[in-house]
């Protein structure tokens, strides 16, 4: 297992900053998000896992003797290789994984973990284009479009598998 520890007082600034800035729906709970980091970066195929945002159970916060919300995991072998610019953007990337909504009738607040708003392979879009952007509405084409231009669609993939048994 690795070695774990609570992030320093500039990480744990950096992220008040940013929830200040970007995140207004955590600012109830700002208080209540641990932001530790582990030695090495755990790996998903393969790759290190830079950060990890994570919703926190009751027996974590029973045995820690606080109500957190949140932990964000970051991997401190990785960390120390990235830019001022690229810790933030990780910070806030975590950050926007994180959800807290209070409901208006029984106040209580609800934390959850989002899903990242696009997730697709490479190889994938290198055969199929952005085909997955064709599914977004309109207002979400508008703002991918308004960030990234508008996505180039692949040429279209032959079937070879029923080509092949046509001939058969």
């Amino acid at each position: 297992m690795s070695t774990m520890w609570l992030a320093g007082d500039e990480v744990v600034k950096l992220v008040e900053t940013l929830i200040v800035n970007n995140h207004p729906d955590l600012i109830q709970v700002s208080d209540q998000i641990a932001v530790v980091f582990r030695e090495k970066a755990a790996k998903a195929g393969g790759e290190a896992v830079l950060g990890k945002s994570k919703t926190v159970a009751a027996m974590t916060n029973l045995l820690a003797g606080k109500d957190w919300k949140f932990i964000i995991e970051l991997a401190g072998d990785e960390w120390v290789n990235l830019t001022d610019h690229q810790k933030e953007a990780l910070l806030d990337q975590q950050l926007c994984a994180c959800s807290a909504e209070q409901d208006m009738v029984t106040g209580i607040v609800k934390c959850s973990i989002r899903p990242a708003d696009y997730n697709a392979f490479y190889d994938n879009i290198k055969r199929y284009g952005h085909w997955l952007y064709e599914t977004r509405s309109q207002e979400e084409k508008t703002l991918v479009e308004d960030l990234f231009g508008t996505p180039k669609t692949a040429a279209p993939v032959p079937d070879v598998a029923n080509s092949q048994i046509a001939e058969a």
